[in-house]
């Protein structure tokens, strides 16, 4: 293959006010240009791109006549392509004219004239790609996918594309001979990553695949051993600062067509289960998504939000781990009792078998989640349920240790911590690691 030597003088007639050129390819005294080139120009400041690409602002002549080319902006790039390939050993100039200004209204005072000279054939050599991480059939440790890699070239590398598990939709990468590019909302299973890069000729590089393996509770506590000292810190360190979500219904949708059957309670055709019994039912079943206005289904706070602090009470008021769909009436007759069994005076003391495992775990979620916090707490007749500092009770939480014992996590459970954790951003520890429970030797 030919070499191309090219000459690109950069020649500045007029000083210009603000406005410079940073970066050019071919680059000044560049030798490594083909016929077939684009001119790439960016400039230290914005430009206005609708102006730049009227007539009469930028050309490019062999001296004789103008070379009709398209024009285009690609992350911060002006970048003009010939519309026929360049003549071999012919010196051509791009002159910018002075009419070119900013969108901030600074103008370029002078012209700039770019000198360059052809003497290689097209570039028929394609770029060659790398992906450096991740490598070939790697565990994933981290819940967000960044791939990164290197791209080489004779002349210059336009762009890396990659898809994840397609074959047909690719987006583009971040950078060039560098390049990375980060995936979100990876499924469990094993991905395929595909990449490619193409030149400034349009040549483009073999497509190269990497395996990955992906599993979301290895790689969301992957930095967590259980066996730390430091077990309630590391995890609250974990699932702290969490999306803060507004107030409204979103726990009825997170609560939307949950696995059936919590101990055979769901017909087929519900989708909506309430974890109170009122008075009366022992589960209220809705077959429709509750909306704002029905008067039949609320929101509950598992630990009372009157139990939180001060008077917006956020994030912890409005986190979808501690609010579940309920029974309005049901709602009312707890208010914010803690719970309790048998005939406990002062306490809600019907709440559903196959529901008090996912409340202890909720409680020991909330007392993680905002270790640290000062609250309001709550005592009855004696008895602390909730500190100040957000310790439960030493009887309250033998009680809730029993029920986390007697109820384990079921799919219904386990699903809406997943759609919890795609809405907010963290998980309950302790619906994933029942077991963590007994690692952990108070709330």
């Amino acid at each position: 293959m030919k070499k191309l030597i090219l000459f690109f003088i950069l020649t500045i007639f007029l000083s210009c006010s603000e406005i410079l050129l940073v970066d050019t390819f071919p680059t000044p005294g560049s030798i490594d240009v083909s016929l077939d080139t684009e001119i790439r120009l960016m400039f230290s400041v914005d430009i206005d791109f609708e102006l730049v690409k009227r007539p009469g602002y930028i050309y490019i002549t062999d001296g004789k006549e103008s070379i009709e080319y398209s024009i285009r902006k690609d992350r911060g790039y002006f970048i003009l392509t010939p519309k026929n390939e360049l003549k071999k050993n012919t010196k051509y100039e791009v002159i910018l004219s002075k009419k070119i200004a900013s969108n901030n209204g600074e103008k370029l005072i002078g012209t700039l004239v770019l000198p360059f000279t052809t003497t290689r054939e097209a570039d028929t050599e394609s770029p060659t790609i790398t992906v450096t991480q991740p490598t070939e059939n790697e565990n994933l440790k981290t819940i967000a996918l960044t791939v990164t890699g290197t791209s080489d070239d004779n002349t210059m590398v336009k762009k890396v594309m990659l898809s994840l598990d397609s074959e047909v939709n690719y987006i583009q990468a971040t950078g060039t001979t560098n390049w990375s590019k980060t995936f979100y909302n990876l499924t469990d299973g094993q991905h395929i990553i595909r990449a490619y890069s193409v030149d400034s000729s349009n040549n483009k590089s073999e497509i190269v695949e990497v395996n990955l393996n992906f599993n979301l509770l290895y790689a969301y506590y992957f930095n967590i051993d259980e066996n730390a000292t430091t077990l309630k810190q590391d995890l609250h360190n974990l699932i702290d600062n969490h999306i803060e979500l507004p107030y409204n219904w979103d726990c009825t949708e997170v609560d939307y067509k949950l696995p059936a059957n919590r101990e055979g309670i769901n017909p087929p055709n519900s989708v909506i289960s309430c974890y109170y019994k009122n008075e009366t039912t022992e589960v209220i079943i809705y077959d429709h998504l509750p909306t704002y206005n029905l008067d039949k289904v609320t929101r509950e706070h598992t630990v009372p939000k009157s139990w939180m602090k001060g008077v917006a009470k956020k994030p912890e008021g409005t986190d979808l781990h501690n609010l579940i769909s309920c029974d309005q009436a049901a709602n009312s007759s707890r208010n914010n009792k803690p719970y309790g069994e048998g005939n406990t005076v002062g306490c809600y003391n019907t709440v559903p078998d196959w529901h008090k495992g996912d409340a202890a775990r909720i409680y020991f979620y909330m007392c993680i989640r905002y270790m640290g916090d000062t609250w309001d707490g709550y005592s009855l007749n004696g008895t602390t349920y909730l500190t100040k500092d957000i310790n439960i009770g030493d009887d309250y939480e033998a009680m809730l240790r029993q029920w986390h014992i007697q109820d384990p996590p079921d799919a219904y459970e386990i699903e809406r911590n997943n759609r919890v954790y795609a809405k907010q951003g963290n998980r309950n520890p302790f619906v994933d690691h029942p077991d963590w429970v007994q690692k952990i030797s108070d709330f």
